[in-house]
């Protein structure tokens, strides 16, 4: 079934992407937007078995450029808030690169688009707050 929007359950649904390493800036800014409410775009995934997902490709802005979902995925995870998912028949990634989501590593990368676009989710003052916590320019978010 493709195109079924549901729910993710940390309690008993698996789910493994393909990204081990992300940045924790941009979780920490999703993860914000979580504990406020914000409902984050859906992501795609693939039913591989019973309550077991990978993430797959989704078609973000083109037919040529695809987002897997990781920083959200792994917000999601961290915060253990059920995760907005829309099944897909979108392989990510070979099926030996997948590794369960608690696996991710968060470090200091740069992903400004990505940090950018979390942030710009949030309230001003939460986002400003965010901003000055985590040593960055305020209006770090603004496009410039």
């Amino acid at each position: 079934m493709m195109g079924k929007e549901f729910y993710l359950d940390w309690n008993k649904d698996i789910l493994q992407v393909w990204e081990l390493d992300k940045s924790f800036t941009v979780v920490g800014a999703m993860r914000e937007g979580i504990k406020l409410g914000h409902r984050f775009p859906a992501i795609n995934v693939v039913e591989v078995g019973d309550n077991f997902y990978r993430l797959a490709a989704g078609k973000i802005f083109s037919d040529d450029f695809y987002d897997g979902g990781h920083h959200r995925a792994v917000a999601h995870y961290l915060e253990k808030k059920s995760l907005l998912c829309v099944l897909s028949n979108r392989i990510g990634a070979n099926s030996n690169d997948y590794r369960d989501v608690s696996f991710v590593k968060l470090g200091d990368y740069e992903i400004c688009d990505k940090l950018e676009d979390a942030l710009s989710k949030l309230p001003l003052d939460v986002a400003d707050k965010f901003c000055r916590n985590n040593g960055l320019a305020a209006n770090c978010y603004l496009p410039q």
